[in-house]
C-alpha cells in the first residue's frame, strides 16, 4: 500500500473478520516496527511527522496513535471496516500490509476451587461463545462427572452465555467433569463441530454433619471428649463382665444421635451426653461421664402433658464384676471365704464418674444419685453402693432404707448391701461421712482420696 502526499488522499478499507497489521517500510527503516490496529476504530488522520514517528518508535507506543493502537482487538461484524486519511504527506510513503486473526474459545470451564471439602457443593462455570466470539445464549451444555462422586445432566446458558454446573461431594477423591456445547441439539457430542472441555475437582475430607438433636425418651446425642470409647446399641448382644471391649461393643468416635438403651464403655475415655431436658424437646441438658460402663435411659409420660415436664436421664451402671466374687460380710462363712481370696467389702465392682449440669441420675446396685449440676462418683462395692460428691449437691436414694439423703461436696454416702445388726438400732443416722473419714475407713490418706476424686486421665472441668 502507498500513502500519498497532501494533494491526494488514500483510504484503506479493512475486510471483516480480520485485524489489520500495518508494517511501515522506508529506506531509512530497514527493520520497521509493526502497528496493530483494530478494524473497529474510528477515522484517523495523520501527518507526515506522525508517520515518521511511527516508523522510529516501537509498537504499540506510537506518537499520535496512542488511543488507536490495540494489540488484541477483533471485529467480525460483516461490512465493518476502518479508514485512515493521510492528508499531509509531502512525498509518497510505501508500507506493507498483513492480516492477523484471533482464535475464539467456544467453550470454557472454570472451577470455583481446585479442592472442595466433602459435604459441600462444587461449582464449575460454563462459558459458551459463538464462532464470532459473541455469548452463545440459550445453548444446552450436557455434562458427565466420573470419579468419586459420579453424576450427569445438562445446563442451559443465559443471556451472557454462561451457566453453572453444581454437585454435592460425599466421598473423598477426584471428579472429572466433561462438558460440550450441543449445537445441533441431539445430546451427542459431535467431535468435528461441537467444542468440548474437561476439568477436575478434588474432594478433601470435610467436617462431619452435626447429629440430629435428642428426642425425648427415644434418643440422646453422645460425643467423644477424649480417649477410647466403645458402644453397644440395643439388640447387639450381651456384654461380658470383664474384658476390653466387652462383647457386642464396637469403637465409637466423633458424635452421633444414639437410641436410649445403648451402652457406652468409657473405662478408657470420656463422653458428653446431651439429652432432652423436658417433654417438649426444645431444651437440652449435658453432662460428661467417664471411667465406667453404663446404659443410657430416659422415661417419658405415656400421655404428653399439656405443659412441658422436666425429664431425668438415667445412667444405669453395667459390666460390673459379679457379686459372687465378694466374700460374705460377717460370720464364720466370711472368714472361710476370705481364706479363698474372695474380694473384701471395699472391693470395687464397678464405677462411673459424672460432671455436668441438668437432671441426670446414676443408678448403682443399692442406690441412685440424682444431680442438678455437680461432679460426683457412684461406685458399686462388695459392701454396697458408695456415692462421693466433689462439687455441688447430690440426692441419693437408698433402695434398702427407702430414704433419700442429701450429700454435699466433700462427703460420701454408703448404701449398704446388708445392714449390720447395729444399723437397725432406733435413731441411727444415715451413713453420710466426710471425705476424710471415708479415706480413713478405707485405709487411704485424704490426699489419695482427692486424687481419686479427679483422675488425671479424665479430669472433670471445674
Amino acid at each position: 500500500m502507498t500513502l500519498l502526499p497532501a494533494s491526494a488522499s488514500a483510504f484503506v478499507i479493512v475486510p471483516p473478520n480480520a485485524e489489520m497489521v500495518v508494517r511501515p517500510s522506508l529506506l531509512s527503516e530497514p527493520s520497521p516496527a509493526a502497528l496493530n490496529c483494530s478494524d473497529s476504530e474510528p477515522t484517523l488522520r495523520a501527518s507526515a511527522s506522525t508517520v515518521d514517528s511511527v516508523l522510529s518508535t516501537a509498537n504499540p507506543s506510537a506518537a499520535g496513535f496512542n488511543n488507536t493502537v490495540l494489540q488484541t482487538a477483533t471485529n467480525n461484524g460483516a461490512g465493518v471496516g476502518a479508514q485512515w486519511n493521510i492528508g499531509t504527506l509531502s512525498q509518497p510513503v510505501s508500507v506493507a500490509v498483513g492480516w492477523a486473526f484471533t482464535r475464539t474459545s467456544a467453550l470454557n470451564l472454570a472451577a470455583a476451587g481446585a479442592s472442595v471439602p466433602t459435604g459441600q457443593t462444587a461449582t464449575v462455570t460454563v462459558a459458551a461463545r459463538t464462532n464470532d466470539g459473541a455469548p452463545d445464549a440459550g445453548r444446552s451444555v450436557p455434562y458427565t462427572i466420573t470419579g468419586a462422586n459420579p453424576s450427569s445432566g445438562a445446563v442451559t446458558t443465559g443471556a451472557d452465555g454462561t451457566a453453572a454446573i453444581t454437585w454435592l461431594g460425599s466421598k473423598v477423591g477426584a471428579d472429572t467433569l466433561t462438558a460440550f456445547a450441543d449445537r445441533d441439539g441431539n445430546g451427542i457430542w459431535d467431535v468435528n463441530t461441537e467444542p468440548r472441555q474437561v476439568t477436575t475437582v478434588t474432594w478433601t475430607q470435610g467436617a462431619p454433619a452435626p447429629p440430629a438433636p435428642p428426642v425425648p425418651g427415644k434418643s440422646v446425642v453422645v460425643k467423644v471428649v477424649s480417649g477410647k470409647v466403645f458402644i453397644k446399641r440395643p439388640g447387639s448382644g450381651r456384654a461380658r463382665q470383664a474384658g476390653a471391649p466387652a462383647k457386642g461393643f464396637v469403637p465409637f468416635t466423633g458424635a452421633a444421635n444414639i437410641p436410649v438403651g445403648s451402652q457406652l464403655d468409657t473405662r478408657k475415655g470420656r463422653v458428653a451426653v446431651t439429652s432432652a431436658a423436658d417433654t417438649a424437646g426444645a431444651k437440652t441438658q449435658r453432662s460428661d461421664f467417664y471411667d465406667g460402663i453404663f446404659a443410657v435411659k430416659q422415661t417419658v409420660p405415656k400421655k404428653k402433658p399439656a405443659k412441658p415436664k422436666a425429664l431425668v436421664t438415667d445412667l444405669v451402671m453395667k459390666g460390673q464384676i459379679s457379686r459372687s466374687q465378694c466374700a460374705p460380710l460377717k460370720g464364720a462363712r466370711a472368714a472361710a471365704e476370705s481364706a479363698k481370696k474372695k474380694k473384701g467389702p471395699k472391693a470395687v465392682l464397678g464405677k462411673l464418674w459424672g460432671n455436668g449440669k441438668g437432671r441426670f441420675r446414676t443408678n448403682g446396685k443399692y442406690s441412685s444419685a440424682t444431680v442438678r449440676g455437680t461432679i460426683w462418683l457412684v461406685e458399686d462395692r462388695c459392701e454396697g453402693t458408695l456415692t462421693k460428691v466433689s462439687r455441688g449437691t447430690v440426692q441419693v436414694r437408698d433402695f434398702k432404707r427407702k430414704k433419700t439423703v442429701t450429700v454435699k461436696a466433700g462427703h460420701t454416702y454408703l448404701a449398704r448391701a446388708q445392714r449390720a445388726s447395729s444399723a437397725a438400732s432406733p435413731g441411727r443416722t444415715p451413713s453420710v461421712r466426710s471425705a476424710a473419714a471415708e479415706a480413713a475407713g478405707s485405709g487411704r490418706s485424704t490426699a489419695n482420696l482427692r486424687t481419686a476424686t479427679a483422675p488425671s486421665r479424665s479430669s472433670p472441668a471445674g
